[in-house]
């Protein structure tokens, strides 16, 4: 609050004015970001639902093609004494190995390409971190390092870094200068 009044009175905002500022605590910044990731969270949620609905529809189009092109096939084994029970459990394991090979093969690739994505950006990550320890080393630069570093350890989910790195941006008495 205290900080909300010194900068309105730096800023010259009269009382009737609204603010051109906004000031957040950590506990705000950790409610907003936990806001977020479930946002995040039940969005991906319905993305993995649809990509489900049209792989079931894939695989439903492709035993309706198997069909229709094996009828020739159906009417040879129904003359040789299949059941109608018979065909649709011949389907049903068709189909079974369709969706088991989709699975054999997604869940692989799906997790090299999120491994590779992760990769990727902790590289960049790592990078921002270099930087960041260039800009400590220079004193002009020791707050504004602080703070790339602390964004930098949030979006990786480093708590205690990051609250390290705000602490002691919040009191950089004991700052080496």
């Amino acid at each position: 609050k205290n900080i909300e009044i010194l900068l309105r009175e730096r800023r010259r905002i009269a009382n009737d004015e609204d603010d051109d500022f906004f000031v957040m605590n950590m506990e705000q910044l950790a409610s907003t970001l936990s806001g977020a990731t479930e946002v995040l969270t039940a969005l991906l949620g319905a993305v993995a639902g649809v990509s489900l609905l049209v792989g079931g529809i894939g695989i439903m189009n492709i035993m309706l093609v198997s069909v229709t092109e094996r009828t020739r096939e159906i009417g040879i084994l129904r003359s040789i004494g299949a059941r109608r029970r018979d065909l649709r459990s011949m389907f049903r394991a068709e189909g079974l190995a369709i969706a088991l090979l989709g699975w054999l093969v997604g869940i692989p690739v799906g997790y090299a390409l999120a491994r590779f994505i992760l990769w990727v950006f902790e590289r960049r990550f790592e990078a921002a971190l270099l930087e960041a320890d260039k800009m400590l080393e220079r004193t002009p630069g020791y707050i504004s390092a602080l703070r790339v570093k602390g964004d930098v350890h949030l979006l990786r989910g480093e708590w205690d870094q990051a609250e390290e790195y705000y602490r002691e941006l919040m009191n950089p008495v004991g700052a080496d200068w």
